[in-house]
């Protein structure tokens, strides 16, 4: 490795994915012995530990930094705030996701709520279409709680039998799904249907059918003898209080559905605003990968330095490139950086962000498309004779406030070297679409390996074509071995996919909850329609009454569509007052430029859903204009 021989001393176990994306670990070399550098107490190392029973989070923080305030005290050269951040592994590593699976596990329940309203009014409607049944048992000798037992077996058997189709299309449909996770989820790869799976598929699946039975079954085990087996017709059958069980159940189901479009609406919303974000670049046509020169094979600075000027200018004069460069950090490819600046004549202000740095090679701006609003770009003699930064926008807006910033003189962090503002450049987002623009400098990278403390190996290549940049990659990657056959190349990519893998995370969420939704619209509209299907064909004989004493048909569709719109109303507003709950409870921190309470997403979510029980409530009220009396006054 880097050109020294290693020898393999341990195999982690295939499950070991404490640090996602390592495959192989060397040991940290710690020598007391040795002379600290000027910037020792700048470090990007993270400890992870086991804390003893009896230890919590708190107690480990104030316990580190004590240590840390011993290490200050016995380097009081160092001045300055060191505190150490502890927190548990575990929201290190999925911590990021909680907020997506919370909302994902949200929706899957609403959806799973509103299929059993469903199922519970198919069963209230088939309990009461059986009372008869239910009757004549009772007449025969057959006990309440027997009874009630039977109805539930056949709920829980129509539940598991469900549950079981739901397993063979979800192990169908297994590995499509898992195509659109995207890479950033972490442990994503150990997602399989696994005996935990099944087991917690079982377990919704008998409670989903023992709890959404027991009302019809209850219902059913409070038969009247003398009403169902002395009835002569339909009506005396049809009890009120289930009515309004059913009416109930409309309401809730159009409010789980109106929560569950309301999600999906904001988190498109938010996706729609997020990738028209102007990142501050240009994004198409250009090429990217990462070089990583070791020091075994380049000990020297100019040694580093001729090879990426090199591989830069052979990469130029290829066909189809228009300009090509080399940064310490591509954009929103990796995360630059910050240090500590000091502006000549200035105090330091602590309340400024610490800019980010980056050094370059070649035209780097060019290739990336970073315009030059003031001064110069880089030129060769800034390396040696006058150490020059070109500086962003809102570096020259925080640090120089009403001055004009070319010609100022800063002092990097522990540098010795004064550094004068050459040219200022635009901001991008480099940290994402979702993180402000932050102060930065770049560097020429020669001047860094010259006369600075930084020694940047690994440096990435932006290559701006003319054409496809995919066309470019294999010729790129030769530019490469020419120099040196030995290097490998790392993360070669367009821009393109590399602003689809930032927001690939929001569309996997938008995709599901997208999902989620149009489902629940479509059991919540074929509820809406059962319920008053049901509720006409209770209602037949008096549909025939009205129609025979001279009511229009126009008059019963108004009175069928009235009262059903009048449940869907209000499973709206019920829907509305839950989606300010929710979208503020789950889906407040995976928003983009949107509020959990957006009013045109909600308004627009409260038409559709009134729309839609609109649709499904005309077509039985059409049926029940075209009753006709004679034969619904002969219905017993």
């Amino acid at each position: 490795m880097d050109g020294a021989k290693r020898t393999i001393v341990g195999i982690m176990p295939a499950g070991f994915d404490y640090f996602p994306g390592t495959d192989v670990w060397l040991p940290l070399a710690l020598d007391p012995a040795s002379t600290p550098p000027p910037n020792f107490l700048s470090h990007s190392s993270s400890i992870t530990g086991k804390l003893r029973p009896e230890t919590g989070i708190e107690q480990a923080t104030k316990r580190i930094d004590a240590v840390i305030a011993g290490v200050l005290a016995d380097h009081p050269e160092h001045d300055g705030t060191h505190v150490a951040r502890v927190q548990p592994l575990r929201d290190v590593m999925v911590g990021s996701m909680r907020p997506t699976l919370m909302a994902l596990l949200g929706a899957v329940g609403l959806l799973l709520l509103i299929a059993c309203t469903n199922v519970a009014n198919l069963l209230m409607a088939r309990a009461e279409s059986r009372q008869r049944e239910v009757a004549l048992r009772f007449a025969l000798g057959a006990g309440r709680g027997r009874v009630v037992r039977q109805l539930l077996v056949e709920s829980t058997l129509f539940a598991l039998l469900g549950g079981a189709f739901g397993l063979i299309v979800t192990s169908v449909t297994f590995d499509g799904l898992m195509a659109l996770v995207p890479g950033s989820m972490p442990r994503s790869a150990e997602i399989q249907l696994d005996g935990n799976v099944l087991v917690f598929a079982l377990a919704i699946t008998l409670a989903t059918g023992l709890l959404f039975g027991l009302v019809p079954a209850l219902g059913a085990g409070r038969t009247s003898l003398a009403r169902s087996l002395g009835g002569s017709d339909r009506g005396s059958t049809h009890s009120a209080a289930a009515g309004r069980y059913r009416g109930g159940l409309a309401v809730a189901e159009v409010a789980l559905v109106f929560v569950l479009m309301s999600g999906a609406g904001l988190m498109a919303r938010s996706f729609w605003r997020l990738t028209r974000v102007d990142l501050g670049i240009e994004t198409q046509r250009w090429l990217t990968f990462n070089v990583f020169v070791p020091a075994a094979r380049y000990p020297a600075n100019d040694d580093v330095t001729g090879f990426f000027e090199r591989l830069v200018g052979d990469v130029a004069a290829l066909p189809g490139v228009e300009s090509a460069g080399a940064v310490s950090w591509l954009p929103l490819i990796r995360f630059p950086s910050n240090w500590g600046v000091q502006v000549e004549g200035r105090e330091p202000d602590p309340d400024l962000p610490g800019p980010d740095y980056a050094n370059v090679v070649g035209d780097y701006f060019e290739a990336v498309g970073l315009p030059l609003l003031r001064g110069r770009r880089f030129l060769p003699e800034d390396a040696v004779a006058a150490p020059a930064v070109i500086v962003t926008e809102t570096m020259a807006r925080l640090y120089w406030p009403d001055e004009e910033v070319l010609g100022k003189r800063l002092l990097m962090n522990t540098d010795t070297t004064w550094r004068t503002v050459v040219g200022v450049v635009g901001d991008h987002l480099n940290r994402g679409p979702g993180v402000p623009p932050r102060p930065g400098i770049y560097l020429p990278h020669i001047e860094v390996q010259t006369g600075g403390p930084w020694l940047d190996r690994d440096l990435g290549i932006a290559i701006r074509t003319s054409g496809d940049p995919l066309a470019l990659a294999a010729a790129a990657r030769q530019r490469v071995w020419t120099i040196d056959p030995d290097l490998p190349i790392n993360g070669l990519q367009t821009m393109e996919t590399a602003v689809a893998g930032i927001v690939s995370q929001p569309r996997f969420t938008l995709l599901l909850l997208a999902a989620f939704a149009a489902v629940g619209l479509l059991l919540g509209t074929v509820g809406v329609y059962g319920v008053v299907a049901y509720s006409v064909a209770q209602r037949t004989r008096e549909f025939g009454i009205r129609l025979a004493l001279g009511a229009a048909r126009g008059e019963v569709l108004r009175l069928v569509v009235r009262s059903s719109m009048a449940r869907v109303g209000a499973g709206v507003v019920l829907g509305l007052l839950l989606a300010f709950w929710a979208a503020r409870a789950l889906m407040a921190t995976l928003l983009f430029e949107v509020t959990p309470h957006d009013p045109a997403t909600l308004v627009a979510v409260g038409l559709l859903v009134l729309t839609v029980g609109l649709i499904a409530s005309c077509m039985p009220a059409y049926r029940a204009t075209r009753v006709d009396p004679i034969t619904a006054l002969r219905l017993e």
